[in-house]
Formats: structure tokens, sequence, C-alpha cells
């Protein structure tokens, strides 16, 4: 569908592949005064079936989709693309609403400001204190940052001169582990706005599919060419993901910051598969 003519439009797309139950929880959890926040609401799906179509339309949402699973990447292409709005909350079908209805409608005007302000390009809106299901990268960021007590160990220390690459890489999950991140760490890494939402750099955070809000246009532009171009062969379920092709030397030489909801609005939660 063409995009809508306004540069501020705010829409939500999610993308789902054979998880009825999971994708019903999700959007039933979904506050209507949060939806209203929406100008347009989609979900695409993988295998499209009629079960999947009279649950977009009981929850007020179009749907778009395929007759064959293409994976991730393309799938998460798609959504973004059949999405009418020039900014787009990007959900995966497996998350909860997990915020105070006036918190989450303030953190999503935020965010949604600091993209039409150019500001930042990419807004993460996973819940920092309770992201959860499948994410590993805190138990890796504590292994050589530990928290806010221990940080400054002499074994942790000398974990991080021994490997100071990777311990760079890990400061940006900070912010999904410390309650005042921007204390422990340089502006230049970490840095908590006026407006109480942090940028990071991308050079040590990187890029995740999870509970996006996003420019289209640079979204479609940048990163969708980049991805396929990438020549990694580390796919999911045989296609891929995008995370893999995204966090590499590329994405951490950028320039942009990433977005980060404070303290956010979704939690991963699976019920399907």
């Amino acid at each position: 569908m063409s995009s809508s003519s306004s540069p501020s439009s705010l829409g939500l797309s999610l993308l789902s592949w054979k998880a009825p139950k999971t994708l019903a929880a999700t959007l039933a959890a979904l506050p209507s005064e949060f939806l209203d926040l929406f100008e347009d609401k989609v979900i695409y799906f993988q295998e499209i079936s009629s079960k999947d179509r009279e649950l977009a339309e009981q929850y007020g949402f179009r749907y778009e989709g395929n007759d064959a699973n293409v994976g991730i990447r393309e799938g998460i292409k798609q959504a973004v693309l059949a999405n009418q709005c020039e900014q787009v909350l990007f959900l995966e079908n497996d998350v909860c609403f997990n915020q105070e209805l006036d918190s989450a409608i303030t953190q999503l005007k935020t965010a949604h400001q600091a993209l039409v302000d150019g500001i930042v390009p990419v807004v993460r809106l996973r819940h920092r204190q309770e992201p959860g299901q499948a994410y590993p990268a805190i138990a890796k960021y504590k292994n050589y940052w530990g928290d806010a007590a221990t940080q400054n160990s002499t074994k942790l220390k000398l974990k991080r001169l021994l490997r100071p690459t990777k311990a760079r890489k890990l400061i940006g999950q900070a912010v999904m582990v410390l309650d005042h991140p921007e204390q422990h760490f340089d502006a230049r890494d970490i840095q908590l706005q006026e407006q109480n939402y942090y940028t990071v750099n991308t050079a040590v955070l990187p890029w995740t599919n999870q509970s996006i809000l996003l420019q289209k246009e640079w979204f479609l532009n940048t990163l969708i060419p980049i991805a396929e171009a990438s020549k990694t062969k580390r796919h999911v379920n045989g296609f891929p993901d995008l995370e893999k092709e995204l966090n590499s030397a590329w994405w951490r030489q950028q320039t942009f910051r990433m977005g980060v909801s404070n303290p956010g609005i979704f939690t991963h939660h699976r019920l399907d598969r």
C-alpha cells in the first residue's frame, strides 16, 4: 500500500507465522487507548490462514500475507512495507504489553517525536527490567561488567583487560541491567535525554528485531539493502533473520544512535511452539 502523505504519521505492524494462541494473547493485551494512537494497524501473516484473518478482523487490524514462509527478514520487510505510515512500530507476534497505560502512551509519544525530529532513526521499546524470554545478552554483559556493585571488581577489570573489544561491544546492554546506566558509562556510549529515554552508540548496542519503532524510509532504503547484500550463512530455519546480517562491523561503525525507551513497554512472551 502507498504511504501516508504525512511524514509524522504513526503506524503499527505485526508479523505472525502459525502462532494463533500467542498472537491472540498479544492483541488482547493491547489497550484500545494505546491502539488509538496509530493511524494504520496491520498484521502481516506468513502462510496466512482463515484463522489468521479472523483474528485480525476481531481486533480491528488490517491484514496482508503470503502463502509460504519467507523467513524473518523478508517477513519484517513486508510487514513494514504493508503499513501506510512513515513511522512504524514493528512487533513480532510474541510480545506482551507490560506497562501502565499512561506511561506506555508517554513513552510511545516520546519515541515517535525523537524519530520525527531526526534525533534517532529507531527506538527500542522492549521492557528494560522485564525483557522476557530469550535475552541471553544480559548474562553476557554481566560476565564482563557485573552489576552496579561489582562492575569495578578486580576480576571483571582483568577480564575486560584481556578482551577489550568483546567487553566494549556489550556496554550498551547496561540499559537492560542497571537502573542508571548513564552514571556508569561515558555519554559517547549511553546518554539519558531530558525526555527520559536513552540514546546509545551502535558500537555498543546491536540491532534487534524485537519491539522497535522505526523510520520506514530509513529502514527500507538503508538497512534492508545492507542486510540483503550480506554474505553471512548464519540463518534461522534456513532463512536470513536480519539481526545476524546487520550486527556486523558496518553497524558498529555507524554515526547514528539507537533510542531505548525508559522503562519500556513490551515483554517477550511466546505461547505457541
